[in-house]
């Protein structure tokens, strides 16, 4: 899927939304043309194994400078979820546990 077909999806999912309005877009200095998606992958959310697209965005206006943000939606529902810390540590441990398998064959 292209960003702009995963868009397409969200806003026929949550139609009252701005998460991509133009306006929105401006302020962050965002372009679509420059998003990179990812997915659906398994990822960990709120502790549980989640399917998600992640999408990769260029903030050229983000407060601290221009930036790279990613945004996580779960895949059944297009729905904004936000991995804590601490999923981020599990899905690392996971990551870590694959590539030792993988050098034991």
């Amino acid at each position: 899927m292209t960003p702009q077909e995963f868009i397409k999806q969200y806003k026929k999912k949550h139609p009252e939304s701005h998460f991509f309005d133009k306006d929105t877009l401006e302020f962050f200095g965002e372009q679509i043309s420059e998003m990179k998606l990812s997915g659906p992958l398994n990822y960990i959310v709120d502790g549980k194994d989640t399917e998600v697209y992640i999408l990769d965005t260029h903030q050229h206006n983000a407060p601290g400078g221009p930036a790279w943000k990613s945004h996580f939606f779960r895949a059944n529902d297009f729905e904004s979820v936000y991995p804590t810390r601490k999923d981020f540590e599990l899905q690392a441990e996971r990551v870590e546990e694959a590539v030792r398998n993988l050098n034991t064959l």
